[in-house]
């Protein structure tokens, strides 16, 4: 407040400003004037049909009605961005998303274009990344299945052992029941076991990798899943050529199993070369994933560059090694990739059991 005691009036920014094309003015609890067109927002909902009715024009400004509302700017800008046909709000902080959503009950917004928008809104959002516990007992709650699905996939992604906590799903906990949520708990059990076992199966088929380079079966045969594509390994046949007397990559390589690609109906599987370096970051790899079941774990940038390091470090005195080094980052670096993509797939075929009632 002034020295006079009147309120300090701001403008909304865009496109809510004194600029936009408007007949109304809605003004916040806080004093933000929102300049907006009173036909969008009837197409919304009756509530502003009402709203705009029984408005009298008591304040006017640039010569349009301002209409008082109970709504924080904070609440009210990105409802009115869900309104318009404008790119969405981002939602940061999630008691923030949960006014919105009260807010847009109460006036009774409930088309589905409105909900669309606000699930995309959510689904892009750092609430997503930050709070994905809460999200998913507010998407159970209203019966939003995009919602529960990307919530409960990223819930796994943080510490799985402190689910349980009623700190992350604050006060949403009680909106959801028991079986709401076992839901969660069997998704995050069953993503656990699938961890836990392409762990398994990355260091058993390595570790059994270690016959001749001939080895070759049926993939029927093999009793693992074969993670890795003969096409997608980074280091080819010709990569162990030319390399100088000692050289750790050629001295110390390792055998891992892959499936030939080229024959998808019915592919092989055999052993293949790679540098230790290389082997020792894939079993780095299937540990972290285990205790954290996500592709940002196969794509953690620190376990790269360990990778990386030992590469150089390993063949720092090899002049092939030197000459081929940014080739071999490059292809370490999209084959995390690959690799993450395979993963992520696999994943996605653990099923969320919702059953809204």
């Amino acid at each position: 407040m002034s020295a006079t005691n009147e309120p300090i009036i701001t403008d909304a920014s865009s496109p809510f400003d004194p600029t936009a094309k408007a007949d109304v003015i809605l003004r916040s609890a806080d004093f933000v004037d929102f300049a907006v067109l009173q036909y969008l927002l009837k197409l919304a909902s009756p509530f502003f049909e009402n709203l705009f009715g029984d408005a009298s024009p008591d304040i006017v400004k640039d010569e349009k009605p301002v209409i008082l509302m109970q709504e924080h700017s904070k609440v009210l800008r990105p409802l009115l961005l869900l309104l318009y046909p404008s790119a969405p709000p981002a939602f940061d902080d999630i008691d923030v998303l949960l006014e919105v959503i009260s807010t847009s009950s109460k006036f009774c917004i409930d088309s589905e274009v409105f909900l669309g928008s606000l699930r995309h809104a959510v689904l892009i959002s750092p609430v997503m990344q930050n709070n994905p516990h809460r999200l998913f007992a507010i998407g159970y709650r209203h019966h939003w299945t995009d919602i529960c699905k990307a919530a409960a996939t990223r819930s796994v992604a943080l510490e799985v052992e402190s689910a349980l906590h009623r700190r992350i799903f604050g006060d949403e906990l009680s909106h959801i029941t028991a079986a709401d949520l076992y839901v969660l708990m069997n998704y995050h059990r069953e993503i656990a076991d699938l961890a836990l076992r392409i762990a398994r199966e990355i260091d058993s088929e390595h570790r059994d990798g270690g016959g001749s380079a001939t080895s070759q079966l049926q993939v029927a045969e093999f009793p693992n899943t074969i993670w890795f594509s003969s096409k997608d390994i980074p280091f080819p046949i010709s990569f162990f050529k030319d390399h100088t007397t000692g050289c750790k990559s050629v001295l110390s390589t390792r055998k891992i199993w892959v499936y030939d690609s080229s024959n998808p109906a019915d592919p092989d599987v055999f052993t293949v070369d790679v540098p230790a370096f290389f082997y020792d970051y894939i079993l780095e790899v299937g540990s972290r994933f285990r205790d954290k079941p996500s592709k940002d774990t196969i794509l953690d940038p620190g376990l790269f560059q360990k990778a990386v390091d030992k590469a150089i470090r390993d063949n720092s005195k090899c002049a092939k090694c030197r000459e081929d080094a940014n080739n071999i980052i490059r292809r370490l670096h999209d084959w995390t990739y690959v690799f993450a993509r395979v993963v992520e797939d696999k994943m996605k075929e653990v099923k969320l059991n919702l059953n809204f009632s």
